[in-house]
């Protein structure tokens, strides 16, 4: 095995990535800073071994034209291909044009040396050999490494990697972010190593030697005819860190079969012109969009990224009929069973077959001789595979929707938009592939926007019901839910169906004159007020309980005009917030509240602290030695020694606080008073019905009554 140093990898050659592969998918904090430890950690004289790097030869003229590359291949230049390793590839290009910069913008006061020339110098050379090369007599700027039909990509790569003025960015996606933080870091690392080195250009001189002349790659090159072994070969790379995901993978599936179309296909001998491969690329070009377009909306520095195996098993939902024997029978279906070779090689032979038997036909001039030979159900046909793909496609931008409601504006209405935060702060369950499939509809105008607010309502309702205060099983009714959203996107049936479904469903946690059958929620009620070493028991131990305490507020709200509106990402569950939510009445309950509660047996204390009626939402962040001040200091609020800041009172607080600060006291009566209310707007808010107020009171205080 022969291995080669990035110097000699990159000698005479032109990289592309071709539209099979994924676009930049190594993220600053994880896969990039492993890349920059090794370099760090490699002895000064050894050599690293990379990985493999598989290159195919790019041998088709048309194909040439397309890389606009023509001038330097006249030069000697060969264009390849990067099969594998396309991701440590991008990696090291990117930091090699961060060493051009650096270097560019070092001053030349002829003191200092960089291999052996000044710093402007050898990063003209580094341009040269790494990045790009100038036909100045022709004015053109050709770049050594690109994306092939990947316009994002590369537009991006051009403009905010290489400078290029001339490129425009008009998309940005979660790969040119990967793009953006990898330069970024090494830009930010190389000035840090200069600077702790005492400007010692010595030391970034040896880290370029590192890179250059010490990582090794085994070099594996194929030939233009090699498609077969490339594109299943592909479906098994892993490159380092970071495996395929199914949805690439599937992309490289169909890009494989247009291989095998090609014979019939009339620009056979230019197959990545083919309309469907322009079909898969634009079709994947638009899903990574949306699956990434929510970069620039992180609040907190981190960005959620859409899975894209999440929103492929959503399709699969809603194309094709559910299954739940495992956790990737979806990828098995699509990869093993639905687009395979074999298919599309059964559906090429009845072609051929059918197209010869209806020559026989006409031969014999028999023109009205019936045949029984399926012409139109062949296994797999372009046609088939086409309108999977533009559905695929299409289904993208709804399911975004699903998750950033706030960005549907203009497509979604403002009550719909409201509805769908709400049953994401609830938490959605099985319920994405159903609302997605009622977007498409909503979009495709055959829902009414009345209609889908309805059934909105109805899905919050029956999560809120079923899962989090019956706590049933989580896949208690997936299937014929599933089943409701294949046959809604296919439309077989209208949303009018899938309402009755749901509310059938809910009408079963009632008795016949419209109660709710408590005994499904005393279970869970008796489960949380279970005490387990010093966690504290009850309600705030209840899934659903910022949730309550949110909607609770905003109802309060209207009563308190004062009060700003709670934002929901205030309250977020993690360990940090969990302080927004006070018990009133303390876990150390000494002073003030000894005395509130000396009429109550000191073992039933826990149950009070826990019970609903004693949690608030408060407005703020709060100290959490603060929570065992009495009940008039929470009231009026208080100056924090600790800091010095003012902690803002009850009465000045939210809408549930000021609600709250109207007693004079705090004991047990006012605990179980406000947890009567609690679950009055429950009854009015979900259309839970209670029997009496004695069966609210054993759901309030477990063991009291």
């Amino acid at each position: 095995m022969e291995l080669l140093s990035v110097n000699q990898v990159f000698e005479n050659k032109v990289f592309r990535i071709p539209d099979y592969q994924r676009g930049y998918a190594w993220r600053a904090d994880k896969e990039v800073l492993a890349f920059w430890n090794d370099l760090m950690n490699l002895p000064n004289g050894k050599s690293h071994f990379t990985g493999s790097l598989t290159l195919q030869a790019i041998s088709d003229d048309s194909t040439k034209r397309d890389l606009d590359t023509g001038w330097l291949l006249e030069n000697g230049f060969e264009p390849w291909f990067v099969v594998d390793g396309q991701q440590r590839l991008t990696t090291i290009t990117i930091f090699l044009q961060c060493f051009y910069e650096f270097l560019d913008e070092m001053p030349d006061d002829g003191n200092v040396f960089f291999m052996n020339a000044t710093p402007k110098e050898y990063a003209t050379q580094i341009r040269r050999k790494f990045i790009c090369q100038e036909n100045k007599k022709r004015l053109e700027t050709t770049y050594l490494f690109g994306y092939f039909n990947s316009s994002v990509s590369e537009n991006y790569l051009r403009k905010n990697v290489f400078n290029d003025k001339v490129a425009v960015v008009n998309e940005e996606s979660y790969y040119t972010l990967n793009i953006k933080n990898a330069k970024d870091f090494f830009k930010a690392n190389l000035t840090r190593l200069y600077e702790d080195k005492n400007r010692d250009i010595q030391a970034v001189e040896e880290l370029y030697k590192k890179v250059t002349q010490r990582l090794k790659f085994n070099l594996i090159k194929v030939g233009k005819g090699d498609d077969f072994n490339i594109f299943v070969a592909f479906e098994t790379i892993n490159n380092r860190g970071k495996q395929l995901s199914n949805l690439e993978k599937l992309k490289n599936r169909f890009i494989y079969l247009t291989t095998l179309f090609r014979e019939i296909d009339s620009q056979k001998d230019s197959y990545e012109n083919m309309p469907l491969r322009k079909t898969i690329n634009e079709a994947w070009a638009k899903i990574y969009q949306q699956l990434g377009r929510n970069f620039k909306t992180s609040s907190n520095g981190k960005v959620l990224v859409l899975d894209d195996d999440d929103f492929l098993r959503t399709h699969w939902i809603l194309y094709y009929p559910y299954s739940r024997k495992t956790g990737n029978d979806y990828i098995d279906f699509l990869l093993d069973t639905k687009f395979t070779a074999q298919n599309v090689m059964a559906n090429l032979a009845k072609v051929e077959h059918t197209q010869e038997l209806l020559e026989d036909h006409e031969e014999d001039g028999d023109d009205n001789q019936e045949t029984d030979i399926p012409v139109r159900n062949m296994n797999l046909t372009l046609d088939e595979i086409q309108k999977y793909i533009i559905d695929l496609r299409d289904t993208a931008e709804m399911w975004y929707y699903t998750w950033f409601p706030q960005d549907a504006k203009g497509v979604l209405d403002d009550e719909e938009i409201v509805w769908m935060e709400r049953i994401n702060r609830l938490g959605i369950a099985y319920f994405r592939p159903l609302i997605t499939a009622v977007f498409i509809s909503r979009n495709e105008k055959k829902t009414s926007k009345e209609k889908s607010i309805e059934l909105l309502n109805a899905i919050e309702r029956f999560i809120f019901i079923v899962f989090r205060i019956q706590t049933t099983r989580s896949h208690y009714g997936s299937s014929e839910f599933y089943k409701a959203a294949r046959e809604l996107h296919h439309g077989i049936i209208t949303a009018d169906v899938i309402l009755r479904m749901l509310n059938e469903r809910i009408s079963r946690s009632f008795d016949s004159e419209g109660f709710f059958k408590t005994e499904y929620m005393q279970p869970m009620v008796n489960k949380l007020f279970e005490q387990k070493d010093d966690e504290r028991a009850g309600y705030y131990r209840w899934s659903a309980i910022r949730y309550f305490l949110y909607e609770y507020n905003a109802k309060l709200e209207k009563n308190y005009h004062g009060c700003g509106e709670l934002k929901w990402e205030s309250f977020k569950q993690n360990e940090k917030d969990k302080i927004s939510i006070e018990h009133i009445f303390p876990h150390k309950a000494e002073g003030y509240w000894a005395e509130q509660f000396k009429n109550i047996d000191k073992d039933k204390w826990s149950i009070y602290e826990g019970s609903i009626g004693n949690l608030l939402l408060l407005s703020q962040k709060i100290n959490a030695e603060l929570q065992n001040d009495d009940f008039k200091t929470k009231k009026k609020g208080r100056q924090c020694d600790e800091d010095h800041k003012q902690r803002t009172g009850y009465a000045n607080g939210s809408a549930a606080e000021r609600e709250v600060s109207k007693y004079a006291n705090w004991g047990p009566s006012e605990i179980e008073k406000t947890g009567c209310a609690m679950f009055g707007f429950m009854q009015e808010r979900w259309s839970v019905k209670f029997k009496s107020e004695e069966e609210i009171k054993k759901l309030l205080l477990p063991g009291i009554y």
